[in-house]
């Protein structure tokens, strides 16, 4: 087992699960609650919204079968170029839109992922 990998699939999985039971209901309910939103926006976004915990889950399920198989090393490493990519435009997003970083948390639910990951190709 890589002792690296399986932290990161577990980081991800919470973020999966922050994503949607944190996220749905201060994010996705308002949204479709919103009234000001034309119907095409909204239903994109909330479309977005589920094709983003997919993709979480996909990171959770791609890091466990790098952390026992290194057969799938390729497919950790592909989700660790995710978590790195989401890590840095959450960053960037925030400095470039001078926001304040704990009111978009995102990149701190990332980066654990894309260290951990990191170390375990590493390894």
């Amino acid at each position: 087992m890589n002792n690296w990998l399986a932290p990161g699939a577990g980081f991800s999985a919470l973020t999966f699960l922050v994503h949607i039971f944190a996220g749905g209901p201060n994010i996705g309910t308002p949204l479709l609650r919103a009234q000001d939103i034309r119907a095409v926006p909204k239903f994109t976004h909330y479309y977005c919204w589920h094709i983003v915990s997919l993709v979480l889950l996909a990171m959770a399920c791609g890091f466990c079968m790098g952390a026992w198989s290194i057969a799938a090393y390729d497919v950790a490493a592909l989700m660790t170029l995710l978590a790195l990519g989401f890590t840095i435009w959450s960053i960037a997003l925030v400095l470039r839109k001078r926001q304040k970083f704990w009111l978009r948390p995102q990149w701190a639910l990332f980066l654990p992922i894309t260290v951990c990951a990191a170390l375990g190709l590493w390894k």
